[in-house]
């Protein structure tokens, strides 16, 4: 099984994709994991901006489409090259 995750902290996963079960499964080759910086599809720019206000205003902020959707045509894009099944997408939400 492939897992990809697409984050603007690519780094913190790492330390929970190695431990318990998860590390197991991918010692024994029965788990691939792959963190994707969002950031790598970001508007140019010195802060590499893959957020935005909320439309119509208030409190937060949004993913930015374009790079969130580049990022998931190039991860698609990496496991059909591999030969792999059509991924399935998990998108994650604050609720």
């Amino acid at each position: 099984m492939r897992i990809d995750v697409l984050t603007v902290l690519p780094d913190i996963f790492e330390p929970v994709m190695s431990a318990s079960m998860l590390g197991i499964a991918r010692d024994r080759g029965l788990l691939e994991f792959f963190a994707h910086d969002l950031r790598t599809w970001a508007l140019p720019g010195v802060h590499r901006q893959v957020d935005d206000a909320p439309y119509g205003g208030g409190p937060g902020m949004v993913m930015m489409a374009g790079p969130l959707v580049d990022s998931m045509e190039k991860a698609e894009r990496l496991e059909a090259e591999r030969g792999g099944e059509r991924p399935v997408r998990i998108l994650l939400t604050p609720q």
